[in-house]
């Protein structure tokens, strides 16, 4: 029989069939592998999306869900025309909310009498981080006080305001008219940095004086005198972020108006302000839980979850600056609840991905057999038959 030489091709089509026996009854065939890791992929996928989808939740009995049902149906059409309700009633359709009203019939309509003078002061414009608010002082004198119609002033007539800016005394000169006077009162006993639990005061003094008649024919010698003019006053406030309350004035037999002001965040400013900072709480505490199941307890990291972080971690500022006043940074809702609400979610988040490129990275660094099958069917095969 002729010796066959190595180079000979005649016994490549045996090898090749067993070859392919082989690969049809081995499970860890290079097809097989694809199909179990098909397979493997589509079981981690259902294992996440189906608790996202069903929630584990039952069906409701229709008994239970009926009166529900109803319920959610007529907050839905009633609740709109509810709220509007509440809000024509309790807001009030003026611009501004009467705070006081002092002297003989102190009312907005009520005209100042013979020999007094109308005030119509109003607190505007505040500036919290400064701790200061505006006080306009509109004067109306009475008819002693003016004369024709452009209403000059027949007396020189001289207010003192308690004006912080520094402009205490205003003068107006007979034959002249009464122009408004703006000055700025003094904010104390809190800081914006305390929102939404600040409060504020603020105290007027208000003094209108007249030029003392010396009578007629006669000069006047020396400085000018003047006595006090009974004040008919009105203090309004145009302030939409802060509700101002006064205590009645102090007894100065309607010559001064001495007020105290208690001006304090409305409740439902506070109450939209820690209902925000509870969800933020939330939000915070859902992404640390999240967290805790992937790394300590070792579940799959869901496939949604980055997309949740990036969320939260972008809305936290805009809740924040959406609360009503405006507060500065380093406030004591930031420090209470955002900065530990920020960093709670930023640190989770940091953790996940560091986790995920130290697992990849090992993965890369110690590469396994797509199959246990493999090794074992190799060393089957090097293994001698006996």
């Amino acid at each position: 029989m002729p010796k066959q030489s190595p180079g000979d091709d005649s016994t490549q089509p045996e090898h090749r069939a067993s070859g392919l026996r082989r690969l049809r009854s081995d499970p860890g065939s290079r097809k097989d592998r694809r199909g179990g890791g098909s397979a493997l992929s589509a079981s981690r996928l259902k294992r996440q999306v189906e608790p996202i989808a069903s929630l584990g939740i039952r069906r409701w009995p229709a008994q239970k869900t009926r009166p529900i049902r109803n319920i959610l149906i007529l907050v839905t059409l009633l609740g709109p025309v509810l709220g509007l309700g509440i809000a024509v009633i309790t807001i009030p359709a003026g611009p501004t909310d009467e705070v006081l009203s002092a002297g003989d019939g102190g009312d907005e309509d009520a005209r100042p009498g013979a020999n007094e003078i109308g005030a119509r002061v109003t607190l505007l414009n505040p500036d919290l981080s400064r701790g200061e608010v505006t006080a306009r002082v509109v004067l109306e004198p009475g008819s002693d006080l003016i004369v024709g119609s452009d209403q000059t002033l027949t007396r020189t007539i001289r207010v003192l305001f308690n004006d912080i800016a520094g402009r205490t005394q205003t003068v107006f000169e007979t034959g002249s008219t009464i122009d408004p006077i703006s000055g700025t009162l003094q904010l104390s006993g809190s800081r914006l940095t305390r929102y939404p639990v600040d409060s504020y005061k603020a105290q007027l003094v208000l003094l209108v004086q007249k030029e003392v008649d010396p009578g007629e024919g006669q000069a006047i010698e020396g400085d000018r005198e003047f006595e006090p003019v009974p004040i008919v006053a009105t203090v309004r406030s145009s302030l939409s972020d802060l509700r101002v309350s006064s205590t009645s004035p102090g007894d100065g037999g309607g010559d001064v108006l001495a007020a105290d002001f208690d001006l304090e965040r409305p409740r439902t400013v506070v109450a939209f302000a820690i209902a925000l900072m509870a969800l933020a709480w939330l939000l915070a505490l859902g992404c640390v839980a999240l967290a805790w199941g992937v790394l300590v307890q070792a579940r799959e990291i869901p496939f949604w979850c980055w997309g949740f972080y990036a969320g939260v971690l972008f809305a936290l500022p805009q809740l924040r600056n959406g609360l009503p006043g405006s507060p500065p940074f380093g406030s004591l809702i930031d420090w209470s609840i955002y900065y530990w609400a920020l960093g709670m979610v930023a640190v989770s988040l940091l953790a996940l991905i560091l986790a995920g490129n130290l697992a990849l990275r090992a993965a890369v660094s110690d590469p396994q057999p797509d199959h246990p099958a493999d090794a074992e069917g190799e060393s089957g095969d090097d293994a001698p038959t006996r």
